[in-house]
């Protein structure tokens, strides 16, 4: 039938008994082949599933795969309760597939106990340490969600340990400047942070943020993410310079990646806004050049808003979700620029669609 559709020529052909010993005296080099109809293979198969069906493993197996139907609802109602007590019983059981899938659940923003989290990570890393090696990548991998789960429970000398350990081991087989080295040291600097180090996690995440302009991008998503970071470190030690700047980097960024009047983007101007008036408050000598970048800002804002506005109104409509984020953002703008009035009469248009 498929040729049929394809239109592909159809070619007759009659099949006819091999013979198989005439087969393997003319082709020696061919493995031994058994026939669908003998009893050798009959038995083989016999035997085999007999010993796997015995097995601890196709048990595990079973409930794992019968956790799956239920979960989904293959072949049968959804019950995810049952399925998820099958694929427990299934991990229990230390099976591998059922581990990984409980454990990329719980990252999915699913609650879950710290101990389970803990006992599935543990679990994981030491199935990967005996089948793919203790420096395997994966491995290393299991062994930092280790060290996460200790300092999600406030066990910092333990998760200290075994970062340090998981850096280590992939600076001696990847490299310094490889993203899996990075980013086991970037967990350490969440570590200092997390332990009040805040000297030791800001000279890290700035080790970090450099090699990751260098190896990855400063748009790739690991580096914006270490720039945010970077701005927590500089906020609390009150480093306006400093914050401005990476402010500023992140509107670019923003603006490259959504254009100058995406709503996203204005957020990000609005609040360099707020940083421009906050550093001159703190920077008498420049505060006036401070101020009127921070007004023209403003008005750029605001002129930026009102066309995006105006766009996603005509194409989308007053009502639509994108368009109400713009009204929004372009409200917040005029509040910036001490035109209330105006702020206030985009707030009350907004009304209708919350109420």
């Amino acid at each position: 039938p498929a040729a049929r559709v394809a239109e592909l020529p159809i070619i007759p052909v009659e099949m006819t008994q091999t013979d198989a010993e005439q087969l393997c005296k003319s082709y020696p080099e061919l493995p031994t082949v058994i026939g669908f109809d003998s009893d050798k293979l009959i038995s083989a198969i016999k035997s085999t599933l007999q010993r796997d069906i015995s097995s601890e493993e196709w048990a595990a197996k079973h409930k794992y795969l019968m956790g799956l139907a239920y979960f989904y609802g293959i072949d049968m109602e959804v019950d995810r309760e049952r399925g998820l007590d099958l694929v427990y019983a299934a991990a229990r059981d230390d099976y591998y597939e059922a581990m990984m899938m409980l454990w990329n659940y719980y990252h999915q923003g699913v609650s879950a106990p710290e101990l389970l989290k803990k006992s599935l990570a543990l679990s994981i890393y030491l199935y990967r340490e005996e089948h793919f090696g203790e420096e395997n990548p994966e491995t290393l991998a299991a062994l930092r969600e280790i060290a996460l789960v200790y300092m999600g429970e406030g066990d910092y000398g333990r998760a200290e340990e075994l970062l340090g350990e998981c850096y280590l081991a992939r600076l001696r087989t990847l490299g310094k400047t490889h993203p899996d080295t990075i980013e086991a040291l970037e967990s350490i600097a969440w570590l200092q942070r997390n332990k009040g180090e805040r000297e030791k996690s800001l000279e890290i995440f700035e080790r970090v943020f450099a090699m990751q302009k260098d190896t990855l991008g400063i748009e790739h998503p690991a580096t914006v993410s270490t720039v945010i970071s970077l701005l927590g470190e500089y906020e609390y030690i009150e480093d306006y310079e400093k914050i401005l700047e990476l402010h500023k980097l992140i509107y670019r960024l923003k603006a490259s990646r959504f254009g100058e009047g995406h709503h996203l983007t204005l957020n990000e101007l609005n609040r360099l806004i707020v940083e421009y008036r906050s550093y001159a408050r703190k920077n008498e000598a420049e505060a006036a050049e401070l101020l009127n970048e921070a007004d023209r800002l403003t008005e750029r804002a605001t002129e930026l808003g009102e066309r995006e506005y105006a766009r996603l109104s005509r194409e989308l409509g007053e009502g639509h979700p994108e368009t109400l984020e713009q009204l929004m953002t372009l409200a917040e703008s005029y509040s910036l620029l001490g035109d209330e009035e105006r702020a206030l009469s985009l707030y009350e248009k907004m009304r209708p669609n919350y109420a």
